[in-house]
């Protein structure tokens, strides 16, 4: 059975504003609505209106930690083998799932690839007990994401960035195509104008001088992985 036409379906644990991987598609959902689209989500936490969408939510343990990623693609998959069996009509037109969740379906959300950061893990080492309860994280996410590859629905990959589609098109099969697609973000915001309103006035709050060069590394977790130790230890070398 074929889902009604202008229905979309997003996999993942985490539909919720805070995570960066799926607010964009929440800002998304009134024009979705205004232009007919019916959405429903599979995920563990949601914070799509009820009223809205339709969800499916499957429980889960706080207990779990990191590993609930690794949870929720073990349960994702199963439940979808569970309808597949009971020969259940496709849950949407378009399926559209973070790599490594949902291996059925037809769009795919690459944030980050477990197996680039574990590889470069062994280059840098580990430094703490932590690092190495990870490792086993990372290397289920690495299986998870070879499976989602190699899954024949997949019919276009969405890397955000160029360098994370680069590192795909060496892995994956050449006939899906790959296009970067990157994170949202508010322009109203985050815009040169804004840097010119407001650059002086936060040097001051902070205690910056107008000639002082300061180092400003952002990110929203995983600072390690996204360089802080590399640039810090850059710096460092140039300082000396």
């Amino acid at each position: 059975m074929i889902a009604p036409s202008r229905t979309v379906l997003w996999v993942d644990p985490h539909i919720e504003y805070q995570s960066p991987s799926t607010r964009h598609l929440l800002h998304a959902l009134k024009r979705l609505r205004v232009e007919g689209w019916k959405v429903s989500v599979w995920c563990l936490r949601s914070d799509a209106p009820r009223e809205d969408v339709d969800h499916v939510l499957f429980p889960t343990a706080r207990w779990l930690g990191p590993f609930e990623l690794l949870y929720f693609a073990t349960a994702v998959n199963l439940y979808g083998f569970w309808r597949w069996m009971l020969r259940k009509p496709r849950p949407a037109t378009i399926v559209h799932a973070t790599s490594g969740t949902y291996f059925a379906s037809d769009l795919v959300s690459v944030h980050f690839l477990n197996c680039v950061w574990t590889r470069k893990q062994f280059e840098l080492g580990f430094s703490n007990l932590k690092e190495l309860v990870l490792l086993w994280l990372h290397l289920g996410g690495a299986v998870m994401e070879r499976l989602h590859w190699w899954s024949g629905t997949v019919k276009i990959q969405l890397p955000v960035s160029d360098s994370v589609g680069d590192e795909l098109r060496r892995r994956i099969r050449r006939s899906v195509p790959i296009e970067t697609l990157p994170n949202s973000y508010d322009e109203t915001r985050f815009n040169p104008a804004i840097r010119e309103q407001r650059r002086d006035i936060f040097r001051e709050q902070l205690g910056f001088r107008p000639d002082d060069a300061v180092f400003i590394f952002t990110s929203l977790g995983h600072y390690k992985r996204k360089g802080f130790w590399l640039a810090l230890g850059a710096l460092i070398r140039v300082r000396a």
